[in-house]
């Protein structure tokens, strides 16, 4: 082999390598895909994305239908002990308000039964105020950009975004009260 052939060698892999890695990071799907704080910057200026789905108990229930009222989306799973850990503070919280604070809470879980067992253990998650969602194929999980479990999105009355909460919170404390109440008054 030629003196001169044996560095090219050994450096064009590595140019092909740096060259793939150039263009994946300069392509312009790359570019489309939304980051996580575009995402919520979103949320925040045009509101929740819309979404329809089936209730529990077979209501037909579309985002859009709780504009006038403060929201918190809630994506859990049965399987998830942060959700079990932050759920019977969630529940006080929203019943403390009487309808004037709705929760949807989305249920990640892929298996019908497994809700079924855990709404044993937390019957607070059947209440007027509360609207149970099975999101089987996690298309709304998606939609939200859910990534970790608890997610929970907490919107207005006007469906804007005001906090995006990841991890388990206690929700009935009074600094979570006092946080509702303002956002019960503001327009």
């Amino acid at each position: 082999m030629k003196l001169y052939l044996k560095p090219l060698l050994i450096v064009a892999p590595f140019l092909v390598i740096f060259l793939i890695v150039i263009f994946m990071l300069t392509s312009p799907q790359r570019a489309a895909v939304p980051t996580v704080i575009q995402q919520v910057k979103s949320m925040e200026t045009d509101g929740l994305p819309n979404f329809t789905a089936k209730t529990w108990d077979s209501r037909e229930l579309s985002l859009m239908g709780f504009a006038d009222k403060v929201l918190i989306v809630n994506f859990w799973a049965s399987w998830c002990a942060p959700c079990i850990e932050e759920l019977p503070s969630l529940i006080k919280l929203v019943e403390k308000y009487q309808g004037r604070i709705r929760l949807i809470a989305v249920s990640g879980d892929t298996e019908k039964k497994d809700i079924e067992i855990f709404l044993k253990s937390f019957p607070g998650l059947i209440n007027p105020n509360v609207d149970l969602i099975w999101d089987q194929d996690h298309k709304i999980m998606k939609t939200f950009g859910v990534e970790r479990l608890p997610e929970s999105f907490v919107a207005k009355a006007n469906l804007k975004l005001t906090k995006k909460i990841v991890g388990t919170i206690n929700w009935y404390t009074p600094d979570s009260i006092e946080y509702m109440d303002a956002l019960l008054k503001s327009p």
